[in-house]
């Protein structure tokens, strides 16, 4: 993403099981300074200071159910954050998998 501008996304997590469990949403502590993530709808909203221009950051967002037992899944994004004149954005999106909290 190029500076000044603020990154919006909206990761998607669906829980198929019967009944329906609550999701709750979280990212690494420190994985951009500035970053937030909503826990409820898993909104993530950063716009990067002039100081983290030129700089990639990797973001891990974490969704878990309250079933039981709980499930998890784990996305890591890497955002390139590029000099204010540039226009392009990057994001690089692995899918996580589903797999039991321990």
């Amino acid at each position: 993403m190029s500076r000044p501008a603020t990154l919006l996304s909206f990761p998607t997590a669906v829980d198929s099981d019967w009944p329906l469990q609550n999701l709750s949403v979280t990212m690494d502590a420190g994985a951009a300074d500035g970053a937030s993530i909503d826990p409820a709808s898993g909104v993530f909203s950063w716009t990067p200071t002039d100081a983290q221009a030129l700089g990639t950051y990797p973001i891990s967002v974490h969704v878990s159910d309250d079933g039981i037992p709980p499930m998890s899944a784990t996305a890591t994004y890497t955002i390139h954050v590029l000099e204010s004149s540039a226009t392009l954005i990057l994001v690089d999106f692995q899918p996580p998998s589903a797999i039991p909290s321990t």
